[in-house]
């Protein structure tokens, strides 16, 4: 309510998105549901947003328009496919498929059990190297933070609990960001483990599961569908578990387009978030 005034939010409809009513206008009706995933779930100032934004909210209908818009046969689309540019979904599976070769090769809860930290480390920072979804510096923070044996044993031992867990787990997750600002705390370092860092793993290994949190293009993804993401820099579980959220919705909305795991929906999500458009 507004200046006794209801502000009503045409969910798919760009050209009446936003209108006053008053509360007892007759158009207005109650839904027989009084609940929807993408209304349930946006941003807690979204009409004060809205109303001053510097660019345009995308309504579902528009988000998957200007994504068929450059890539007409959706996921599917050679230039998303085949493009030596774009090239995201052959970069994340290439790698995905690197470390599950490497979980296969090694026994992770064998070589936790014998503490050897060294090997942990060799196995999870090959992986890292030359992959471009890291910068260089987010590498080597990480390599630097596996040299505390402690810290780096007790987060492979989180992090192994997440991959043994088939569907996202919140209270599994919640341990595994502890563990990861854990490695922090070992080195006495004040600057944080990214979100890159700290998604990177679960997401290789289990692309259907979970996803990477990239906050460049997830942030600007939520803030232009006008989703809360309850974005914090730190890694945590409600951030991530917002994200997961977010992504299972759309997931659904756009399941006409066929996705096939999050590797689609966050690049679904980083078409959809540039202001250009």
């Amino acid at each position: 309510m507004e200046n006794k005034y209801a502000n009503i939010l045409f969910r798919d409809d760009p050209d009446q998105l936003l209108r006053k009513f008053p509360p007892a206008s007759d158009v207005l009706k109650n839904a027989e549901s009084q609940s929807d995933p993408l209304l349930d779930n946006l941003t807690r100032d979204y009409f004060k947003e809205y109303s001053g934004s510097k660019y345009k909210r995308l309504t579902i209908v528009e988000a998957v328009k200007k994504f068929l818009k450059k890539f007409p046969k959706g996921f599917y689309d050679p230039k998303y496919l085949d493009n030596p540019k774009l090239n995201e979904r052959a970069v994340k599976l290439k790698a995905s498929e690197k470390y599950k070769a490497l979980l296969k090769e090694n026994d992770l809860k064998e070589l936790i059990k014998e503490k050897n930290t060294e090997e942990l480390s060799k196995i999870h920072c090959s992986v890292l190297v030359g992959l471009p979804l890291l910068s260089p510096q987010e590498t080597l923070f990480f390599k630097e933070c596996s040299m505390d044996k402690e810290s780096f044993l007790l987060f492979i031992e989180a992090l192994s609990r997440v991959l043994d867990s088939k569907r996202f787990n919140k209270e599994v997750m919640a341990t595994y960001f502890e563990a990861v600002l854990g490695l922090n705390s070992a080195i006495n370092s004040d600057k944080p483990l990214t979100w890159q860092v700290a998604t990177i793993f679960p997401f290789l290994a289990m692309p259907n599961t979970h996803m990477f949190l990239k906050p460049t293009v997830i942030k600007e993804a939520a803030d232009r569908l006008g989703f809360e993401l309850n974005y914090d820099a730190k890694p945590n579980r409600r951030t991530y578990e917002s994200l997961m959220k977010m992504s299972d919705i759309y997931m659904e909305q756009i399941k006409e387009l066929k996705p096939r795991d999050y590797i689609d929906i966050q690049f679904f999500l980083s078409v959809v978030r540039d202001k250009k458009a």
